[in-house]
């Protein structure tokens, strides 16, 4: 009778132990995943406001309409208006300019750049990212008004694409 209790007792041993070391795996992959959610917001949160702070953003003051990042007023959507970006990234590389067609198959994914935010270095990562102006009859003034979107994935995981919007509206 003792022997059988010991081996019933060793099977219910490990049967625990099988249940726990899966409950710790799943905890480890809800982890890793979670900080990849993070830094993939934190990467799209960057770009979003990249394309806030564009200074030229909305400039048609220039004497030559080809360094024009917003062709200006005439154009609406569902035409995408800036056709070039006059800002550099942190390593100097030109910004490709905010016009990737979001319904492309395959998408016209960019190379991230390495940026440092909050002490940290983004793991490689692709994004495209697309400006729409909206319709100025629904606001009042002079101003323009531009719908933001980047969408993004981690090289490490890209079967999980984000998505970030915002607004840009003319000074």
């Amino acid at each position: 009778m003792t022997l059988l209790e010991v081996v019933v007792a060793t099977f219910v041993l490990a049967l625990a132990c099988i249940f726990f070391g899966s409950a710790m795996i799943a905890t480890s992959d809800a982890e890793a995943k979670a900080a990849r959610h993070t830094q993939s917001i934190m990467i799209g949160n960057y770009l979003l406001e990249t394309m806030r702070r564009d200074g030229e953003f909305w400039d048609t003051q220039s004497s030559n309409p080809g360094d024009w990042e917003w062709v200006g007023s005439s154009c609406s959507y569902p035409s995408n208006c800036w056709t070039h970006n006059a800002q550099t990234d942190p390593n100097n590389s030109p910004y490709p300019a905010y016009d990737d067609d979001l319904n492309a198959t395959p998408l016209p994914w960019h190379t991230g750049f390495p940026f440092v935010s909050s002490g940290a270095t983004p793991q490689p990562y692709y994004y495209v990212w697309r400006a729409d102006p909206i319709d100025q009859n629904q606001f009042s003034g002079d101003f323009g008004v531009a719908s933001l979107e980047v969408e993004l994935y981690l090289a490490s995981d890209p079967t999980d694409i984000y998505v970030v919007r915002g607004l840009n509206r003319e000074q």
